[in-house]
């Protein structure tokens, strides 16, 4: 009887924190997380395309998809002790992403009351507080079952 084992792949998701002045560099896992990380990215992507800065307590995220890890190469950094300034964490398992909304691109005013407002579409200029509500302080470790 032969046994096959897949390696696991990751990628990297960081948080600069700016209240406490470091850097999470989360290792995801991504074989079998390839469609919910895509969705993913596609949040990371306009927030840095808005070119948001972070603010007072809030994090700035980036997240780098075509820079795949061993789980061999991620265990090592997970060693890395850069004084307090960065901390490595991996995370395993299946991967839902929490963001289901389409995104309205534009910066326009405010939606009439009559208008009937799309639940499931989030305004570009409301991308970082809704980053911020589900992953700050590593809260992407919630998403991984």
């Amino acid at each position: 009887m032969t046994t096959t084992t897949t390696k696991n792949t990751y990628i990297s998701f960081v948080e600069n924190n700016l209240k406490n002045n470091t850097s999470y560099i989360c290792f995801l896992q991504y074989n079998g997380n390839e469609e919910e990380i895509a969705k993913l990215y596609t949040y990371i992507k306009a927030y840095h395309d808005a070119e948001f800065e972070a603010y007072g307590e809030m994090s700035s995220f980036s997240m780098d998809i075509n820079t795949f890890y061993t789980e061999q190469t991620v265990d090592q950094m997970r060693k890395l002790v850069i004084a307090d300034f960065a901390a490595f964490y991996k995370y395993n398992g299946k991967f839902t992403c929490p963001l289901k909304y389409s995104i309205i691109k534009d910066f326009g005013e405010e939606p009439d009351e009559d208008e009937d407002e799309d639940e499931d579409a989030v305004r570009i200029e409301d991308l970082e507080d809704l980053l911020h509500e589900h992953f700050y302080y590593c809260g992407i470790r919630k998403y991984f079952a």
